[in-house]
């Protein structure tokens, strides 16, 4: 929910050219921004088919701070309250990247968990985890998901297989201590964040970092990887435009911007646009053709 032109304000003619964009590119699943969105966005996924993960509004919080606990919970009832009804909204996920390493923040995780399955039973919760291995929350939800920029952030682009593997060998190995899991055993998974910078108009022949060149590359590697990949049910490219953060924010970003988009601040493609078309659209053809060849139950 960020636009040149319109700031946090998008009018409805905006939001829908921003999905028509998203359809162009054979998506079908949205992971909206760490907060509840806009009523009439979630009104346009209903009408246009698109799936929908929404989160409370929630981000890396300190959870000592003597008010986080109340406007957690104040934000996940109200977001359930309000959107319960949308068919579009697949599951809800809460504390994107926050404590789930500690004793105190999985008490966190268990208590937001639980306020959501209470106020509706009827979707799986998730929430965005970027702990790997470190990680002690599993347990207690229906979908793992993992927030994983290699490429970006750690390892070269290539290494998404290898570090993939890895990350599910961990989630799938019973420890010793009284033969429990880690949580994740035989969930489903879903690739929650992943992607690189790019600056827009920025290219150069040696594909460095925060060209679209490079961006282009890592998405190749990482989409090849996530959307063929059996146990993997779902995978959000973050992020889909470019989009203003603060001067401070993650030790400064150039532009003032976080440049991770698909497409621009002003939705102009970038050279990742059509690896994300091909991959996306290659997918669908691939899921189409399996659902022909699965046998069907003769009718009596």
């Amino acid at each position: 929910e960020d636009h040149p032109q319109f700031g946090c304000a998008l009018p409805l003619e905006a939001m829908v050219t921003d999905l028509e964009i998203l359809r162009d590119l054979g998506c079908n699943f949205v992971r909206t921004c760490h907060y509840p969105n806009d009523m009439r966005f979630l009104d346009l996924c209903d009408e246009l088919g698109f799936c929908v993960w929404e989160e409370s509004h929630a981000r890396c919080v300190d959870f000592d701070h003597p008010k986080s606990r109340g406007q957690i919970a104040d934000s996940t009832r109200e977001m359930i309250d309000w959107h319960y009804n949308h068919p579009s909204i697949l599951m809800w996920g809460c504390l994107n990247e926050c404590d789930s390493v500690s004793a105190d923040g999985r008490k966190e995780h268990q208590r937001v968990i639980e306020i959501i399955r209470d106020a509706d039973d009827s979707r799986p919760v998730t929430f965005a985890s970027n702990k790997a291995q470190s990680d002690r929350c599993l347990d207690l939800v229906d979908i793992v998901s993992w927030n994983r920029y290699v490429g970006w952030y750690h390892g070269p682009p290539e290494g998404a297989e290898d570090d993939l593997k890895d990350l599910l060998k961990w989630l799938n190995f019973e420890y010793d201590y009284a033969q429990r899991l880690y949580g994740g055993k035989n969930k489903p998974v879903i690739m929650s964040e992943f992607g690189a910078g790019a600056i827009p108009g920025y290219r150069r022949p040696h594909h460095a970092k925060w060209t679209e060149q490079y961006q282009g590359e890592v998405l190749d590697e990482q989409l090849a990887v996530y959307l063929n990949h059996p146990q993997v049910v779902g995978a959000t490219i973050w992020q889909f435009c470019d989009c203003r953060v603060t001067n401070g924010h993650f030790n400064g970003r150039p532009r003032t911007m976080n440049n991770k988009g698909t497409v621009s601040e002003f939705r102009l493609p970038k050279a990742a646009y059509e690896v994300v078309k091909r991959h996306m659209h290659e997918s669908r053809r691939r899921w189409q053709k399996q659902q022909r060849r699965k046998p069907r139950k003769a009718s009596g």
